[in-house]
């Protein structure tokens, strides 16, 4: 699983000991991250990025949270890409 593969790294470890997101953040919402922050295309990146923020929204999650959980794996994902 795409999860499993970041688990373990400096910074995811403790993103996912505070608060809840483990449930909340899925393997398709990962890989929408990761592929927002290597696509070519801008049009791309935008389109992987509101599909992780749907799925999100879709899990319950308010949409700012959403967006802010969104935003903080994608700062975390920066560092280890």
């Amino acid at each position: 699983m795409v999860r499993d593969l970041f688990v373990e790294l400096p910074g995811i470890v403790f993103f996912f000991s505070r608060t809840p997101p483990v449930v909340i953040v899925s393997d398709e919402i990962l890989a929408s991250l990761i592929g927002s922050l290597i696509a070519q295309e801008e049009k791309d990146r935008q389109v992987l990025y509101y599909k992780a923020l749907y799925e999100a929204v879709s899990r319950g999650v308010d949409l700012p949270r959403a967006a802010r959980l969104c935003r903080d794996i994608c700062d975390l994902l920066e560092q280890v890409l």
